[in-house]
């Protein structure tokens, strides 16, 4: 009886672990790392990989949407690929003149030049909604 009871123990402790370890380490909120390098948003600049053209979004509805958007991104550290093409850039300028800019290419997506892969849905649906 003690021996079943000890397996089963272990084979708990072992889902537990394998549970809580299925976020990839290093994983953050997208918004939790811009701001850690823009404190206050005054303006974002929404530029479309495919025509190029730019928006700027300065109104504080507009941000806080964009914000919102950010905190349902999450970001994992990866290595430098080669990547081809990009879907959105957002240019997050502070009102202290810090910016950072974040491409959206998927798995080959970058915050400020330094590789990352971005986990996120719906990213044109949110763009035509602005």
């Amino acid at each position: 009886m003690k021996k079943i009871s000890c397996i089963i123990v272990t084979v708990i402790l072992l889902l537990c672990t394998v549970a809580g370890c299925s976020k990839p380490e290093g994983t953050r909120k997208l918004s939790d790392i811009v701001s850690e390098k823009v404190q206050d948003i005054a303006v974002v600049n929404i530029i479309s990989g495919n025509t190029g053209e730019i928006k700027s979004y300065k109104e504080a509805d507009d941000i806080d949407k964009i914000t919102a958007y950010m905190q349902n991104v999450m970001c994992t550290k990866s290595s430098p690929a080669s990547a081809s093409g990009w879907s959105y850039a957002f240019e997050i300028t502070g009102t202290d003149g810090t910016s950072v800019k974040v491409i959206f290419a998927g798995t080959n997506s970058s915050i400020d030049k330094e590789k990352y892969a971005l986990q996120y849905s719906d990213l044109n649906e949110f763009i035509a909604g602005l």
